[in-house]
């Protein structure tokens, strides 16, 4: 399962049956690269507290959107310090 919802209890039946807890994070959600790095940690620190070691399916790297907004570019090295973080926040696996 890939996602953290507010409105579903993880502690609960949900996660009876669940194998491992995904995060997807889009740090082009955040705002602007002061911002992301604290947002990125607290994804992940949410994550591991609802279930463990966790895993994160889908790490953006680039701009990305739809029709109606775009997010911008990281900034250099700003990929590899969010996968750094997730690794060292109890991520397993994380995937571009």
């Amino acid at each position: 399962h890939n996602g953290t919802f507010w409105a579903i209890d993880y502690h609960g039946s949900f996660s009876r049956d669940l194998d491992v807890l995904g995060v997807d994070i889009y740090p082009g959600f955040a705002g602007g690269p002061a911002e992301r790095p604290h947002w990125h940690a607290w994804y992940c620190d949410t994550t591991r507290g609802k279930a463990g070691n966790f895993i994160v399916p889908e790490l953006q790297g680039g701009p990305g959107g739809q029709l109606g907004y775009f997010h911008d570019n990281l900034e250099p090295g700003e990929m590899r310090q969010q996968v750094w973080t997730s690794v060292a926040r109890g991520a397993d696996m994380v995937l571009h």
